[in-house]
């Protein structure tokens, strides 16, 4: 739903009204104010809030929780904040395992300095409750023939319609660009390196 002062005056009042139908702590502003942004955060838009009202609760009940063990009458800013970090801390192992990759030296990724035909990518990476971003090197390489462009991930069976039709649209531009005399006579390919799941999106073709 929209992110009016109307609404979020509507569901500061659901809060209370939970609060007191299933007997939780009240919530201070700073708390409510916390919510709110969560809600926001929940729908990937600055002007949207919500409507998934039983993760809402889910976090009023744990944010709850943590005020009882703080033995606190009200829930506050620090109690919300506490209930969201042990939502990821539940969810994020998958994070943590892909960092710790890097930083064992199994995933290579170079951040400074240039490379011509490589580029640092950022693919977002869903487990349903939780996303984070996972950097991918991401690689080019272009040589003399009549192949044209090919993608590596489509070839592997890896990658999904929305990257191959990105990477198809791309093919596309440079036909127009430079193909408009003669044909392009040169083969292409681009791979994101130790990529062993699938890949998908616009901005991962793009």
């Amino acid at each position: 739903m929209d992110n009016t002062e109307e609404n979020i005056v509507k569901m500061a009042r659901l809060i209370s009204d939970q609060c007191k139908k299933v007997n939780l702590k009240p919530f201070d502003v700073q708390a409510v104010a916390k919510i709110m942004e969560y809600s926001t955060r929940m729908t990937a838009h600055q002007k949207r809030l919500s409507t998934q009202f039983s993760k809402v609760m889910d976090l009023l009940f744990e944010a709850d929780a943590w005020a009882n063990s703080d033995d606190s009458q009200i829930v506050s800013l620090k109690h919300v904040e506490k209930a969201i970090e042990e939502k990821i801390y539940r969810s994020n192992r998958y994070e943590e395992r892909t960092l710790e990759l890097f930083e064992e030296g199994d995933y290579l990724m170079e951040l400074e300095g240039e490379k011509i035909g490589e580029i640092v990518g950022l693919a977002v990476i869903s487990t349903g409750e939780y996303s984070f971003g996972k950097p991918s090197k991401i690689t080019a390489t272009t040589y003399r023939g009549k192949s044209g462009l090919i993608n590596i991930e489509r070839e592997a069976r890896i990658s999904g319609n929305i990257h191959d039709k990105g990477v198809m649209i791309i093919n596309g531009y440079l036909g127009y660009k430079y193909a408009q005399d003669k044909p392009l006579a040169l083969s292409a390919s681009i791979v994101f390196e130790q990529s062993y799941s699938g890949v998908d999106g616009d901005s991962a073709s793009s």
